[in-house]
């Protein structure tokens, strides 16, 4: 389904994803059909799922650049953070509404059209995960 050979990265996986993807999409190719975009979806999270437990420090493949820009579209196509959106990804009941014919849903449907569909767009947080904060801390001012 995604043409990938026995021995792939996640880069490889990425790509052959997103190609797939792209053609049959729905909102980009009038004669596919939704099935077929969410069967290659479905086998994409299997194959990802199935490389994490194998390396969990994966960035799968995203550069800090593409992270970026992926971030500001969130906010500025969406007007929320990427961190709301890919959570919003893996909720089973979002991606139900997203088969529907509302307003918003065709919004966030042509968002993922065109910002990698339904694949994971921000790194591993690492430095998270180690405890450390990637953002500087906000100070408060005690009252007296």
């Amino acid at each position: 389904m995604l043409g990938l050979s026995s021995s792939f990265n996640s880069l490889d996986l990425r790509q052959a994803y997103l190609k797939s993807a792209k053609l049959c999409h729905p909102d980009l190719n009038r004669h596919s059909n939704r099935h077929d975009f969410h069967a290659v979806t479905e086998a994409y999270e299997l194959l990802l799922g199935h490389r994490q437990e194998m390396d969990p420090d994966d960035d799968l493949g995203i550069t800090a650049q593409e992270e970026l820009s992926y971030r500001e579209a969130c906010e500025e196509w969406l007007g929320v953070s990427a961190d709301v959106v890919e959570e919003s990804k893996k909720c089973p009941m979002f991606r139900d509404w997203l088969q529907g014919t509302t307003d918003a849903a065709i919004l966030w449907n042509s968002f993922f059209a065109l910002h990698g569909g339904m694949a994971p767009m921000l790194r591993t947080p690492s430095a998270l995960l180690e405890g450390a904060s990637t953002q500087p801390r906000k100070t408060r001012r005690r009252r007296r």
